[in-house]
């Protein structure tokens, strides 16, 4: 595994019953240390990205973090490499995860191993988790089956939140939650999924909003509609598929852009000079905008996405055509849309 700049336990406190009934509960997260970690930062999870909430001193391998529960909520725990994160209140959003689930235990206790990226780490009290590893490890036998069989357990919802949100079709998603037992109605997940349902399918009329471009100018996408085939690209300086996928974009560019198309790029990165540099560094030639404010994007929650790097391709009439057209797929397409004689 690589090594890291920051390491982030994610700790899901998601209870499978209706967030009303965790009101006024108390969660305590107890936990031991193997490494040379000295503080343990708690952190909630919003909009993809960590803010740091608390912190505990290791005394003798040992922390603890007690907090009153009022509503499901997504909390992390780093070690003290994280030191920036209390400073900045935020943590980098691509770092590391490991996704651990709470039912309605009160208390879980945590054996970190700080040193060897939490290798060896064990959490206790979480029933959920093994659910959701067993998903990790199972992948193939389909969303559906793994759906309908933990259909009264949070985690299926969890997981089309974070794994399959951004790429689902809304009639698709719809398809999906209904398989969830109606207990979970009221879990925030579920709340959010239904939220997408209606959000920018295939067929709809572009979303149109105005960002500002590398110079602070406001530019709105319909200013860049009604003539070319215009792919709207989600990515960030920081996301390291973004940086992978990035390369294929340029050659389409340059391949296409003679030809009706054009790329219109909406970064979520935080700082400028960091989004300035990338541009420079991969050559994305085309028009960018941002409003630097990482998963609060206006754009991006417009759209609903929830990963990068994401894309809509649009006609010039501003209909969507296509989603998330990555590597092959993008050049296959454009190739079906613009005649290379032309």
């Amino acid at each position: 595994m690589r090594k890291l700049k920051s390491l982030i336990w994610l700790l899901c406190l998601i209870p499978v019953f209706a967030s009303a009934q965790t009101q006024n509960s108390v969660l305590t997260i107890s936990g031991t240390v193997a490494g040379n970690a000295k503080v343990i930062y708690l952190q909630n999870y919003r909009l993809r990205t960590f803010h740091v909430l608390d912190s505990a001193k290791v005394i003798d391998g040992k922390f603890q973090f007690s907090r009153k529960l009022q509503y499901p909520e997504v909390y992390g725990l780093a070690v003290d490499t994280a030191a920036l994160a209390a400073v900045t209140g935020q943590q980098h959003p691509d770092a590391e995860t490991l996704p651990i689930f709470f039912d309605d235990d009160k208390s879980v206790k945590v054996e970190f191993d700080a040193d060897n990226h939490f290798q060896n780490s064990q959490v206790i009290g979480s029933a959920a988790t093994e659910i959701y590893q067993q998903f990790r490890g199972n992948r193939s036998s389909g969303l559906e089956e793994f759906i309908k069989k933990n259909a009264k357990s949070i985690v299926p919802a969890y997981v089309l939140y974070r794994n399959y949100s951004s790429f689902l079709q809304p009639k698709e998603l719809e398809k999906y939650l209904s398989l969830l037992d109606p207990s979970l109605a009221e879990t925030q997940y579920v709340k959010d999924l239904e939220k997408l349902v209606g959000i920018a399918p295939i067929g709809s009329k572009a979303i149109d909003f105005s960002l500002p471009d590398i110079n602070g100018k406001p530019v709105k996408l319909s200013d860049k509609l009604g003539k070319n085939y215009v792919l709207l690209e989600f990515w960030a300086g920081w996301c390291p598929v973004c940086r992978f996928e990035n390369p294929n974009l340029v050659k389409n560019y340059q391949k296409y852009k003679d030809k009706g198309f054009d790329v219109f790029g909406v970064s979520l990165d935080k700082n400028k000079e960091s989004w300035l540099k990338a541009i420079k560094d991969f050559g994305l030639d085309w028009t960018q905008v941002s409003d630097l404010s990482l998963w609060d994007n206006s754009a991006a929650q417009l759209y609903g996405f929830r990963a990068l790097p994401a894309s809509i391709l649009i006609d010039p009439q501003g209909t969507i055509i296509a989603k998330n057209l990555i590597g092959e797929a993008l050049d296959k397409k454009l190739a079906e849309l613009l005649s290379t004689s032309k």
